[in-house]
């Protein structure tokens, strides 16, 4: 193993992905970077931040390079180009290029999330699910106003562990489920992920609600087989064709932007650094 390769394995990156019930056993480590970003109204990088370094100086390095090199579609307000600022998140994967050398390889960009504040209460676990140890994860839409309000709420899935119990006693869990996580997010509060021109931007977000009974184990190491529910897409947003895997990949904590203005002109997904 060659020097890098080792060094990588010394950092311990946490694994975000395990293997699957089919006895595969290859894992994936991922990395998330966030940071803020500026955009010229040409498209071009004026400027841009890390929250954090991934402790490589060579990878490092050449995030640095790539982000500087980006260029977006101008962003239009009235017609007319504006500079705009955004929140920036890429998500790295750790993968091998051959039995001796392993590269980080960028796996999503997204620009213009939403970021978390104190006013965000978790909802109450339902006591009649507590009570049978019924656990879920509830996806929802929420469309926010400029000042990071949340305007309305939308239940867009409702994914249950799984158990052998019937579609009516599914159906009825995901009623109970989705109901808690509605009350609690009507009341939730985010600072705006984007300004263009210098207003704050109204956008709509994609949050996933876990409701995990605590069993000891904690929740990065514990492994969890959701069962989907009915996929209900938001009246007023988008279509998204890749919902399902969106869904899937999202975790506790996520905020996942949709129609974002911010718009690369090459994909840089799945470019190595």
């Amino acid at each position: 193993m060659n020097r890098f390769a080792m060094l990588l394995a010394a950092l311990l990156l946490p694994l975000a992905a395990h293997a699957g019930d089919s006895g595969d056993t290859q894992v994936q480590f991922e990395r998330n970077v966030s940071g803020q970003i500026e955009i010229a109204p040409d498209g071009s990088v004026s400027d841009y931040s890390l929250d954090s370094e991934l402790g490589l100086p060579e990878v490092t390095a050449a995030l640095h390079e790539q982000i500087g090199e980006w260029r977006f579609e101008p962003i239009l307000v009235d017609g007319k180009p504006v500079a705009a600022q955004a929140n920036m998140n890429v998500q790295l994967a750790l993968v091998p290029l051959d039995d001796e050398r392993m590269a980080f390889r960028i796996e999503r960009v997204a620009f213009g999330s939403p970021g978390r504040t104190a006013r965000m209460a978790p909802p109450r676990y339902p006591d009649s699910a507590l009570r049978e140890r019924v656990a879920g994860k509830v996806t929802l839409v929420l469309k926010l106003d400029d000042d990071g309000g949340v305007e309305r709420v939308h239940v867009e899935r409702v994914d249950l562990e799984r158990s052998t119990q019937s579609e009516s006693r599914k159906e009825h869990w995901r009623e109970v489920f989705a109901a808690a996580a509605t009350r609690a997010a009507r009341k939730w509060r985010f600072e705006p992920g984007a300004r263009l021109g210098g207003e704050p931007l109204a956008s709509s977000i994609r949050v996933p609600v876990e409701f995990v009974i605590n069993t000891g184990v904690a929740a990065a190491d514990r492994w969890r087989a959701y069962e989907p529910g009915p996929y209900q897409p938001a009246p007023w947003a988008r279509p998204d064709a890749d919902a399902a895997a969106h869904i899937a990949g999202l975790k506790d904590g996520d905020v996942q932007p949709l129609d974002s203005p911010f718009r690369l002109l090459e994909d840089v997904v799945g470019s190595f650094l």
